[in-house]
C-alpha cells in the first residue's frame, strides 16, 4: 500500500472513531431525554399508577421477547423439518434450503416435483482409470511366458 493509501486509511479510521464517539454521546442524550420524559409522564400520578405503568412496560417487554423467541424457535423447527424431509427423500442439502413449504406434506410435494429434474447421478468412477498398466502389455508370447513363470509345472 502506498503513502496515499496509508493516509486515506488513517483518515478513515479517525473518522470512524469520531463517529462512534458522537453516536455514544447521542445515545447518552437520548437515554437522559427518555428518563426525563418518563418522570414527566409519571409526575402528578398517584404512586399506584406509576407502579402500574412501570409493570406494564416490563410486561410489554417480556411479551415482545417471548414472541421473538417463539418466532426464532418456529423458524429453527421449520429449517430442521426441511432438512430432514430432504435427506429422507434424497434431495441434496443445498436444495433443501430452497424449499418453501411449511408442513411435511407441502415439503414432500415440493421435493417430489424437484427430484425428476435432478437426473441420475452418473456412473461411479473406475478406480483403475488413469493407473499405469504396470508394464503387463505386450504380445501373446509375453503372456505365455508370464503364465509359465507364475504356474511352474
Amino acid at each position: 500500500m502506498g503513502e496515499g493509501g496509508k493516509k486515506a486509511l488513517d483518515a478513515e479510521r479517525e473518522a470512524r472513531k469520531t463517529a462512534e464517539s458522537q453516536a455514544k454521546d447521542l445515545q447518552k442524550q437520548l437515554d437522559a431525554a427518555n428518563a426525563q420524559l418518563k418522570t414527566a409522564k409519571n409526575e402528578g400520578l398517584p404512586e399506584w399508577q406509576q407502579k402500574f405503568n412501570e409493570l406494564q412496560e416490563k410486561l410489554d417487554g417480556a411479551l415482545a421477547a417471548q414472541k421473538q423467541a417463539e418466532e426464532t424457535a418456529q423458524a429453527a423447527t421449520l429449517a430442521q423439518l426441511r432438512t430432514d424431509r430432504a435427506a429422507e427423500k434424497g434431495l441434496p442439502a443445498a436444495l433443501a434450503k430452497k424449499l418453501t413449504g411449511t408442513t411435511a406434506e407441502e415439503l414432500d410435494e415440493e421435493i417430489d416435483e424437484l427430484l425428476p429434474h435432478l437426473g441420475t447421478p452418473g456412473p461411479k468412477p473406475n478406480p483403475q482409470q488413469g493407473n499405469p498398466s504396470q508394464a503387463r502389455g505386450g504380445s501373446l508370447a509375453a503372456g505365455r511366458e508370464r503364465y509359465a513363470a507364475a504356474h511352474p509345472k
